[in-house]
């Protein structure tokens, strides 16, 4: 034992450090986790920041009004211009039919004066009538086609006792109306036939044996349906017909059923 050296023994004592300093393996000193970004949320927005934000939203907000004003501005616009096109569209009709009409009388050898003056009251009348259904049609009134009728033809009627027969009829073809009454076609064994009529027979007016003294003319379907309606069933009546410019009466009983069609013809008086 004394005879060891001592500088093998601390070769020794060196060697046997080095190998526990390689089994030897210290714990990692240990570190605080990193905060997960969904456990900790953003701090909330300051007051200033909401007013920037506001500011930053009320020009969209406020571009969006304006484009919809806008959009129903263009809207109204565009009817007031297509309705503004019917107006002006409606009148220039009747600025034409009124030309029509004035040259008519002309032709009628009324003058200018007196074919003003009829067609003046001629479209006063129907204006008025007109004006009459656009109140019940405001008031609520259901104004259908037999209303209608029912409003036209007292137009029709005032026009015609104001006028007289000769100047309602001249009105009537100046605005381009039926003024004479005409058979269509008549069948063998219809009571028209029988009678002695023939097809295209215009039936200027009739008599009834009720009314010999109040002969009418007739310058329409209208007149005609309404004058036969207005007799009783065992009235005979007496048409007065013209046929190859020639005129021509008659008879047919129960109150002047032709049985055929008639239908209203447009032609200078």
């Amino acid at each position: 034992m004394n005879s060891i050296r001592p500088s093998i023994i601390v070769v020794s004592l060196v060697a046997l450090l080095g190998v526990g300093l390689l089994i030897w393996d210290p714990p990692l000193p240990q570190t605080a986790p990193e905060p997960s970004p969904e456990k900790h949320a953003a701090p909330p927005p300051s007051a200033q920041d909401q007013a920037v934000a506001l500011q930053a939203k009320e020009p969209v907000a406020e571009t969006s009004e304006k484009q919809a004003e806008t959009t129903t501005l263009l809207e109204r616009v565009s009817a007031l211009k297509y309705r503004g096109k019917s107006r002006e569209r409606m009148r220039q009709e009747e600025l034409a039919k009124r030309e029509q009409a004035l040259d008519r009388f002309a032709e009628l050898r009324y003058s200018q004066a007196e074919g003003e003056r009829l067609r003046d009251r001629w479209e006063s009348a129907f204006d008025d009538a007109a004006d009459r259904l656009r109140e019940l049609d405001l008031t609520g009134q259901n104004v259908d086609g037999f209303l209608r009728n029912a409003e036209m033809q007292a137009a029709h009627d005032q026009l015609r006792a104001e006028f007289g027969e000769e100047d309602y009829q001249s009105a009537r073809y100046a605005d381009d109306l039926s003024t004479q009454l005409r058979l269509g076609k008549v069948s063998i064994n219809s009571p028209a036939a029988k009678a002695g009529f023939f097809p295209d027979d215009t039936i200027v007016g009739a008599v009834s044996s009720g009314s010999p003294d109040a002969p009418v003319n007739f310058f329409s379907n209208s007149d005609f349906n309404r004058y036969r309606n207005s007799l009783d069933p065992s009235e005979v009546v007496t048409y007065i017909v013209l046929r190859n410019g020639k005129s021509l009466n008659i008879e047919v009983g129960n109150r002047g059923y032709l049985g055929i069609s008639t239908y209203g013809f447009s032609e200078a008086p």
